[in-house]
Formats: C-alpha cells, structure tokens, sequence
C-alpha cells in the first residue's frame, strides 16, 4: 500500500482496429486508487479510426517504386531506398531508416493496403522467427514490426509518408540502443543515461519472463524483446495513442502487437510472413514504472511471449485472457505478488463474480481489480490440476471467454468453484 493506493502493473488487451490483423496497445496501470466493482465507469478504449476498405487492383500503379524500395531494404542500401522519395518523405523515411537501424534489423518491407496507405516495418532485434519443420503456421518466416503509414505522391515519388495512427519512436528523430543477451534497450537519443541505467533490469526481466514461460511448457520462437523506455510522459502518450483518446487508467507501459503485409507481393523478399495475423511485438516502459520496473518490464514481456505463441488475428479475445495471464505469470515468475489475495479483489471476485474482469473492469481507473481477478482464474486453473499456459494460447487463439476454455480442460473448472478457491485464498 502507498498513501492508501494499490500500486499495480497490468498490460492490456488488445483493441481490435476493425480491419485483417490491426490491433492496439496492452497497456499497465500505474497507482490507481482502490475501489469497487460498483464503481467502475464503463470507459473503453475508444477505438482509432478504421482504414477503408482495402482496394488491391491499384497496387500494380506503382509496382517499380515497390520493387526499388524492397531491393534497396534487402541490400540495405539507404540511398537508393530514398532515391524513391521527394520532399518531406525523404527526411521522414531517413529518420525510419536511421532509427530502425540503431535498433538492429535484416529483414524489413515497404507495401501497399492502399494507393495512399502503406505498411512499412522491420524486423528488429529479437524478432520471433518460428523455425522451419516446428509446424507453427509462420514456420520458416520472418515476422516483421510493421505500421500503417498515409502517403502523397508527386509523379511517380512519394511526398509524404506520415504514420496513420500513433507515431513510433523511429519516428520521431534520432535513437541511442545497448543490447544485452536478452533485450534491445533503446530511447531518444536525448536520453541515453536513461536507457543505459536500465538495461540490466530489462535484462533480468526478461530472463524471468523466458524462463517462467519454459517452465510453464511454452515453446516459443524468440529469445529476447526489443523494448522502448522513456521518463517523458507525453512520448509514451503518443507512441501508445497518437492523437486518439486515452483510456481511464494511468499508464506506466504497453507492449503492440503490430502488423504484417495483407498479402504477399512480387516486390516482396519471400521470406516475410503476410496475412490477417498479429505480427511481431513492441514493448514500451515510461516514467510511471520508474518504482515498479521489475514488474513492468516482466509484464510486458510476458504479453510479448503469449502474442507470438498465439498471433491475434480475426477472433478477438477478452481482455481478460491477455492481462489474466500476464498477472498471474508476473507473480508467478517472482517479479511481484499474487494480487488475487487483497481483500478488496477477493471482495470483487465475491461480488461480481466474472464481470470482475470484464473488459469494462480492466479499462476502468480501478483497474487493478479487475487484473486481479482475471489473473486469478490462472491461478485456479494451475492450482486444479490444470494448464494455464495452454488457458492462454487457447483462449487467444479461439476468442472464447477464459472459463469456456478451461472447462474443456476439465469440466470441474467453473466459475463457481473458482470463487470458492479465490475466498480460500
């Protein structure tokens, strides 16, 4: 406790953008005052604009601008990248390039949704590649951190190329990185002391997360994250959001899921995972975490395993399956408490039941209750003789709600015998 406030870390779930394979931010809560079910607002994360249609029969107008970018990007050849541009688009595009190669990367792409919407991203550093043979349905592919973009053109260059919803930190200018065994570290450039005094936390953190992971019985294809850290409020405002609204809770970190190409395309290197799934993960800490960066960092690198192991994709999960299992597994891995044992989440558990971890409930600015409950159904379920890494995958796969999912596992596992395991606790 803390002046009569809970200090919680929470991810989010995921946001569906509406359109093949889009989804946002998973955030965590910072210090958010205790409260009850009953008091919960109903806020939702309001969702960002949806893309039109897409409109394939254009792609082919500028199929040579396509072809010559995806050859400059596989031979990492920057100039002849921007010779594709004019304008404002070659300053911008040499920030993306100059920003995502301070990071790492060996494989990016450039295509088009649209003739005025692109997805351009890369393959940073720790990236998740599912290996050939393991039959993972990527296996063999390379799964890249893509963003949609708005372009203009003059002639057959692009102008301008701007993010459509929230801006990365490659972005936005200049990055400093530091790697270690198991993460790339990195930030702006005007705060390198920031990102060096935090490596080894994020290192720690991220050996705590793979190992709990492998203890659990998950098998995932990557072995490290790439995470961004910041003490400016406003740039973790704007990496997560953009210019849309925020939710009602504070927040001390996120990790994106981010987008692949919709299709595949001649201009395209082979080797890049396209269609309607999730593709890789974007983690982000801020100054909200600066007390509970172990936590934070765990967390979130918790949300990067489960969305690689499980890529979101058309059927959409409640809230609950992604920051129940983030909870839990934070705990679990020794990084903080088992916060289904506070008397006010037991309270609300009690109460309310599953509505306690309704997505309503994990978006409200008591949200630390309802992260409480959904991260007590895991509890539960291992606790019963049950698998909570396969709950997770499961659930997210399938998008049925946590308790269907359990009780194919066994049918003992109802919501019922849950409460009367949370009051035990």
């Amino acid at each position: 406790m803390r002046g009569g406030a809970k200090v919680v870390w929470a991810g989010a779930g995921i946001v569906a953008l509406a359109i093949a394979g889009a989804f946002t931010a998973i955030t965590w809560p910072h210090e958010v005052k205790v409260g009850t079910v009953a008091e919960v607002p109903g806020i939702v994360a309001s969702q960002p604009p949806l893309l039109p249609d897409r409109d394939s029969s254009g792609d082919g107008q500028h199929q040579s601008i396509w072809d010559g970018m995806n050859q400059a990007l596989l031979a990492k050849d920057r100039a002849a990248f921007l010779s594709h541009t004019t304008g404002d688009a070659t300053a911008q595009l040499a920030t993306w390039w100059d920003g995502t190669s301070t990071i790492g990367w060996d494989v990016a792409a450039i295509s088009p949704w649209d003739d005025y919407t692109v997805i351009l991203g890369a393959q940073l550093a720790f990236a998740a590649h599912p290996e050939r043979g393991s039959g993972a349905e990527d296996a063999g592919l390379q799964l890249i951190q893509g963003f949609y973009y708005d372009v203009e053109w003059e002639g057959n260059l692009i102008s301008s190329i701007t993010p459509y919803l929230e801006p990365m930190p490659w972005d936005e200018g200049p990055l400093y990185a530091v790697r270690s065994e198991h993460v790339v570290l990195f930030g702006a450039a005007d705060e390198q002391g920031l990102v060096d005094a935090n490596l080894a936390q994020a290192e720690a953190s991220a050996q705590l997360a793979l190992d709990e992971v492998r203890k659990l019985g998950g098998d995932v294809p990557m072995d490290g994250f790439v995470a961004a850290i910041t003490d400016d409020s406003s740039r973790l405002s704007r990496w997560q959001f953009g210019a849309g609204q925020q939710w009602d809770m504070d927040v001390a970190g996120f990790a994106m899921p981010t987008f692949r190409p919709p299709s595949a395309a001649p201009w395209l290197d082979p080797r890049i995972a396209t269609g309607d799934a999730s593709s890789g993960t974007i983690v982000a800490v801020g100054p909200l975490s600066v007390d509970q960066r172990p936590e934070t960092f765990t967390h979130e690198f918790l949300h990067a395993l489960h969305l690689t192991a499980a890529p979101t994709s058309a059927s959409q999960p409640s809230i609950a399956v992604m920051e129940g299992f983030a909870e839990w597994a934070t705990a679990d891995a020794g990084a903080g408490e088992f916060t289904y044992r506070i008397p006010d989440v037991k309270d609300a558990v009690a109460r309310a039941g599953t509505g306690a971890f309704s997505d309503e409930a994990l978006r409200a600015s008591d949200a630390w209750l309802g992260y409480g409950a959904a991260g007590s159904v895991y509890g539960f379920v291992q606790a019963s003789g049950g698998d909570a890494w396969r709950l997770a995958v499961d659930a997210q796969r399938s998008g049925e709600d946590l308790f269907t999912v359990a009780q194919r596992q066994n049918p003992a596992l109802t919501p019922e015998a849950w409460q009367a395991w949370v009051a035990a606790q």
